[in-house]
């Protein structure tokens, strides 16, 4: 691709062994989202949701949601009314936009999950990371859903084609609910790594969450409707990444409550191809490290707190 010059430390990748692999006692990452105001209405903010140019005098950076050509995105401008930021490395990286792949680009001893999330984030410096996010569908898996991007039903059908955009009421976004699906989602696979769409700009921190979420059928074909068929890049070679050096400021003291075991296989042709194989499924009883890591939060009087940025 004219332009573009490809590295060796490319994304996405097929986690196949444990050497990128943080079990919850080594890392978790410290996550600061905010949602709106319980008393904030979209008028107080003036956040436009039609496609009008006439809103006036705006108090807050309004969210919105665009079909970028590669995928659905919705933007969070900093300063806005739904936000927030990670720590990483005793970095602060504000959360930048929200963006879909289907199927899931990154893959887990071979296995593809429906749908993955890529929250992006950026420092001061340019610097960026994601935290991947693997979807599966509820109904498929027998889960109740989960539903802090169930405005995206509606909102999906707005931006259907490239360049389209719309602008979405800062309270329809539980991003609260989608720090604690990330924490609860350990362990994590992490590394350095690029960004999955041209340029492929390397130098990215990427932190994927082993464990799915589970979204409505419905929801999942809404969001797929404005992407393009098949908009996850190939996995790339792991043979240059290595391991990161993850400093304890980077780890949380906090132990997240655990997320539900992943279901039984279906008799559905169609769910088995996203399902993971015995060694992946989820563990949900604590183990002894993370017991001792309870416990160093109770002594400590450390907690991870999702506040505003």
């Amino acid at each position: 691709m004219k332009g573009v010059k490809i590295g060796k430390k490319q994304s996405p990748l097929d986690f196949t062994d444990a050497t990128l692999e943080f079990k919850h006692a080594e890392f978790v990452p410290a996550i600061f989202y905010q949602n709106a105001l319980e008393n904030t209405s979209t008028s107080d903010v003036h956040i436009r949701i039609a496609r009008s140019d006439n809103c006036q005098g705006r108090k807050k950076p309004r969210i919105s949601l665009v079909n970028t050509g590669h995928s659905v995105q919705i933007d969070f401008p900093v300063g806005a009314e739904v936000g927030g930021h990670v720590l990483f490395e005793e970095v602060k990286y504000h959360l930048k936009q929200i963006h879909f792949h289907s199927p899931a680009e990154h893959r887990v001893h071979g296995t593809t999950h429906r749908m993955e999330a890529h929250f992006v984030h950026v420092n001061e410096d340019g610097g960026l990371l994601v935290m991947g996010m693997f979807i599966n569908v509820a109904e498929e898996f027998k889960q109740t859903p989960v539903n802090f991007l169930d405005f995206l039903l509606h909102e999906a059908a707005q931006v259907q084609v490239k360049r389209e955009n719309d602008y979405v009421p800062p309270e329809q976004i539980d991003l609260e609910q989608a720090a604690q699906l990330i924490m609860d989602a350990s362990p994590y696979f992490c590394y350095e790594g690029s960004l999955t769409t041209p340029p492929f700009t390397e130098g990215v921190h990427w932190i994927v969450g082993h464990a799915p979420v589970f979204m409505r059928r419905e929801l999942i074909l809404a969001l797929e409707s404005g992407l393009p068929k098949g908009n996850a890049r190939p996995v790339q070679s792991a043979k240059d990444i290595g391991r990161p050096s993850l400093s304890i400021e980077s780890r949380s003291l906090r132990s997240p409550s655990r997320a539900p075991p992943s279901p039984l296989p279906t008799d559905n042709a169609e769910s088995s191809k996203f399902l993971a194989p015995p060694e992946m499924r989820r563990v949900t009883s604590k183990t002894g490290s993370e017991a001792q890591v309870d416990a160093a939060a109770v002594a400590d009087e450390v907690k991870l707190r999702v506040s505003s940025s």
